[in-house]
């Protein structure tokens, strides 16, 4: 867990203290240490909500399952409640978003492997296209959001078995790097948007997708090959 508090630490503190300089979305009129604590601990802002999320699941099932003395499936419940109150009674974080993760707790000690629940299948990038075009399956605490995280496991599958190895090295890649995408990919996303008025020719935004997450991905990985070489990346991620 502390692989992800540091980082979180670091990066949300950063875009509070930015929130408050800079004109965005989410400006910080006043930053107090009473805001910065709040917004730290229990209402984030920015991109990094989802870590503040994930420490607060993965402590709440390490706690559970190391020292309560309970059956599995009464200890997924009990951890459903403690999302609950989580979410509902104190606003910390999405019970949607909780939801998933205690779905990955009760896919993991049931036992089942995970290619046997997510099983490779072309026909789920035909479904997701079908679910993808109706807005509301784009919300994620939708039933038809939910059916579309499970297609775009099993259709990503599919897909990788269907490449070269090139491209296996590609995707493995990536993979490994999650982190870092996630982390720095905010801060190129900002630098991106000067990009909108000179893309501006092409109605359909699809130039400037595609440039900006070149971009994105490229810068993001280029931070992390350099605190690699200075050996930050030991302490940052506790490696």
């Amino acid at each position: 867990m502390l692989g992800y508090v540091i980082p979180y630490f670091i990066m949300e503190s950063s875009y509070i203290v930015m929130a408050s300089a800079l004109p965005i979305r989410e400006h910080i009129d006043i930053l107090t240490l009473r805001v910065y604590f709040d917004r730290l601990f229990l209402h984030p802002i920015g991109p990094y909500w989802y870590l503040q999320t994930l420490i607060c699941c993965g402590i709440t099932y390490m706690v559970i399952f190391h020292f309560v003395p309970l059956k599995n499936n009464s200890r997924i419940i009990l951890i459903g409640i403690i999302f609950h109150v989580f979410s509902n009674l104190f606003g910390v974080m999405s019970f949607a978003c909780s939801l998933y993760f205690l779905a990955g707790v009760a896919i993991r000690q049931s036992g089942i492997p995970f290619m046997e629940i997510f099983q490779q299948s072309p026909y789920a990038i035909l479904a997701f296209a079908l679910l993808a075009i109706y807005p509301h399956n784009l919300q994620m605490e939708q039933s038809g959001g939910v059916l579309m995280v499970y297609l775009v496991i099993v259709g990503l599958l599919f897909v990788y078995s269907h490449i070269g190895e090139k491209m296996h090295i590609l995707f493995t890649f990536l993979g490994m790097n999650t982190m870092p995408l996630f982390l720095f990919s905010p801060i190129f996303t900002f630098l991106c948007k000067p990009l909108v008025p000179i893309l501006q020719f092409d109605p359909t935004r699809i130039i400037f997708l595609f440039v900006s997450l070149v971009i994105c991905v490229l810068g993001s990985l280029s931070v992390e090959w350099v605190m690699d070489r200075i050996g930050l990346s030991k302490y940052f991620y506790l490696k």
